[in-house]
């Protein structure tokens, strides 16, 4: 059965830094052509009779020119937006990994009803097993003690969607920190690209992936408004001191200060404020009555 609708995240669609790159037309066409592949199977994919649309079958499907679609087209692909397949298939990533996740939630959900028929012994009215009560449950609730290898890797509790139907494999270190890192970060406005590349060089610190793993757990669970600052002061880089005040002279203070406000005006990230992001840094700027520092991770 064809869903009527696809999700769509406004949020998401402003602040993708590819398709940003894009020019108004090419990001116009984009969106018609989500809305064909709306309707292909595979869901995602433009294929029509299981072969790959053509240009011309394309610009038929949104009524214009096949020059101009193959142009715009073209744009996509080299930006990134668009993939395209070893068999010449163009395809929407986002489209594809959402398609995917409802596929996990929906075997997720047939577990649910094996638990259901287990009646009374679950529960005073059957259904799942009830859940202790008290504290805030993360997506890696149960993964206190990560272990170092991934070949012994644990998987987050039973309400994860890897572990929703039984008998599947414990999900692998990278599976944990990408799967649940990265739509924390991206969700907090941080671009995809930026956030796979933060994630990847925390994996390389002291501690390796259990720790990864534990930071953001312990992130979820704290919910802070800037994800990629947090998990950047809890994993502070190899042969990095623990974090100290320096002065700060007012002037710096004054454009931090203002840099910030831009940000919080525009929606965006300040280019000077990200290179001390990346570089785990983490600024906190105090109010002019106080002596004014900046809290930062010191690298030897």
């Amino acid at each position: 059965m064809k869903r009527p609708a696809f999700q769509f995240y406004p949020g998401d669609w402003r602040k993708d830094v590819e398709l940003r790159a894009c020019s108004l037309a090419a990001r116009g066409l984009w969106i018609d052509l989500m809305c064909v592949a709306h309707e292909c199977e595979p869901y995602g994919h433009l294929v029509l009779n299981n072969k790959p649309m053509t240009m011309q079958q394309m610009a038929g499907q949104i009524g214009v020119p096949g020059v101009q679609v193959k142009k715009l087209l073209e744009e996509l692909l080299e930006s990134g937006v668009a993939r395209q397949t070893p068999e010449g298939v163009i395809y929407s990533k986002r489209m594809v990994e959402d398609e995917r996740v409802r596929n996990v939630r929906a075997e997720g959900g047939k577990a649910g009803a094996e638990h259901g028929a287990k009646g009374g012994s679950h529960g005073s009215k059957g259904g799942r097993p009830p859940k202790p009560k008290g504290g805030f449950e993360t997506p890696l609730q149960g993964a206190e003690e990560p272990p170092p290898s991934s070949s012994s890797s644990s998987s987050p509790s039973g309400d994860s969607e890897a572990n929703a139907s039984a008998g599947k494999p414990a999900l692998e270190p990278a599976e944990i920190i990408f799967g649940y890192g990265l739509p924390l970060l991206t969700n907090a406005g941080t671009p995809e690209k930026q956030a796979r590349s933060f994630l990847g060089a925390l994996r390389k610190r002291p501690g390796g992936d259990a720790a990864v793993v534990n930071a953001i757990r312990d992130c979820l669970r704290e919910k802070p408004l800037q994800p990629l600052e947090w998990l950047a002061a809890a994993l502070p880089p190899a042969g990095s001191a623990k974090a100290k005040a320096e002065p700060m002279s007012y002037a710096d203070r004054d454009r931090i200060n203002g840099q910030l406000r831009w940000e919080e005006m525009t929606g965006q990230r300040h280019p000077a404020l990200e290179k001390l992001r990346e570089a785990g840094e983490v600024i906190d700027v105090l109010p002019t009555t106080a002596t004014p520092r900046i809290e930062h991770v010191a690298a030897h």
